[in-house]
């Protein structure tokens, strides 16, 4: 499957306390294989995800898959960033990175949007994560609405906790 996180956009909507937010959506484009290596220009299936959903996906196959090591996400928001080099013992140079409390800034939606195509290819190239139903239904299935907490999220994170306390009780 041809994966590619097209594009981002801002939206505006109520969050699960009924609350006014702004958020970024990722645009993600699915294209068969098949259809690439024949030369078909087939239109790609698209559909909208936000960050969370990301999380939500990745926390799942933590959980799912304790013996594969899964893709990182990129961060969420703007960190400070420090890197050490050592000169002399005990000296080092530190480095700052642009510090900002803005999500929405967009050379960081960018930067994130990459980083979300990378965790996409890097866990469908991978051969067991690659055949996992939740992550074809990630890419396929257009849900109704992105802007509030589903009941399949709630589903997800009440499984993925089941799971991973089942797994660290032993």
């Amino acid at each position: 499957m041809e994966i590619c996180v097209a594009e981002a956009e801002k939206r505006n909507g109520k969050n699960t306390v009924n609350m006014q937010e702004t958020f970024t959506v990722y645009l993600v484009e699915t294209r068969p294989m098949d259809a690439v290596a024949e030369g078909r220009n087939q239109a790609p299936d698209s559909l909208w995800r936000r960050y969370s959903e990301f999380e939500l996906l990745r926390n799942y196959l933590l959980v799912t898959y304790p013996y594969v090591v899964v893709p990182p996400l990129p961060e969420k928001r703007w960190a400070l960033v420090t890197s050490h080099t050592v000169v002399r013992p005990l000296q080092a140079d530190f480095v700052w990175h642009k510090l900002s409390a803005d999500n929405m800034d967009p050379d960081f939606v960018e930067r994130r949007r990459v980083g979300l195509e990378n965790f996409l290819l890097r866990v469908a190239s991978h051969p067991v994560l690659s055949e996992d139903n939740i992550l074809q239904l990630f890419l396929t299935e257009v849900r109704p609405s992105t802007t509030t907490t589903t009941t399949t999220d709630v589903q997800l994170n009440q499984y993925a906790r089941k799971r991973s306390s089942a797994v660290w009780s032993v």
